[in-house]
């Protein structure tokens, strides 16, 4: 009866009352989800897509708490679900059991913020690097929105430093492709789970696949950033530009 009680009281709310609304108001990962997708963007302190980060599962630290899961049916989650294979999407794989030799993590010093996937740093011993953010595609700035938003998330995660760079290669523009991490944050998988970006999977086989795949799942699931947009893939969209 408590329950049903807070539900009539909720729905009695003014439409401007969400915005009122603390985290410590809901019970659920779903009932702020529901508040934050009504504007009540206070909740979502570190603007990476995700409200109330002691209800809602963190982007990359794996020390908070996952959200709350739903009874399972007899549904086979094996499959890709209908939405998934009309947008080409596949589930995520599960981890590999065979262990990566770990890659050390550079400091450096943030520069400047390019668009939603590139910055600039300087290292320790002086060094001017562009970092292309592995794994990773954010919308490019000439696909409006969702490009801005991109590269406000991204220079709002990096702002606080000092970063590391876990570089994995050099990519045909000379850019350093690496991981990027603020704290023990990793920010190219914030990036997805927040809905900043999509999961590159032509390159994706450097980092933790499911991962970032479970990262993108989850984004697409509650309706974070591109997935609200409706954007197109930044690869398809610099393809569709090249025919032209």
């Amino acid at each position: 009866m408590r329950a049903i009680g807070l539900l009539f009281l909720f729905l009695a709310l003014p439409l401007g009352a969400n915005a009122q609304q603390r985290c410590s108001d809901f019970r659920t990962c779903e009932e702020a989800m529901e508040s934050f997708r009504n504007g009540n963007t206070k909740l979502d302190r570190d603007r990476d897509g995700i409200p109330c980060e002691s209800l809602c599962s963190g982007s990359g630290g794996g020390s908070k708490s996952k959200p709350t899961k739903t009874k399972r049916s007899s549904v086979d989650r094996s499959q890709p679900s209908s939405v998934q294979q009309q947008q080409g999407l596949s589930s995520p794989p599960r981890p590999s059991p065979v262990a990566k030799v770990p890659v050390p993590r550079q400091p450096a010093t943030l520069a400047s913020v390019g668009d939603g996937d590139t910055i600039r740093v300087s290292t320790r011993s002086g060094q001017r690097l562009t970092i292309r953010l592995a794994c990773i595609d954010a919308p490019e700035m000439a696909q409006g929105l969702a490009g801005q938003d991109a590269r406000a998330a991204l220079a709002e995660m990096v702002k606080s430093g000092p970063l590391e760079i876990k570089t994995q290669t050099s990519d045909k523009y000379g850019r350093t492709v690496a991981e990027v991490f603020v704290s023990g944050k990793n920010v190219n998988l914030a990036l997805v789970r927040g809905g900043h970006a999509f999961a590159y999977r032509k390159y994706l086989s450097q980092c933790d696949q499911a991962a970032y795949l479970g990262a993108e799942a989850w984004a697409q699931q509650y309706g974070q950033g591109v997935w609200r947009y409706g954007t197109e893939r930044p690869w398809e969209f610099r393809q569709r530009r090249r025919e032209k």
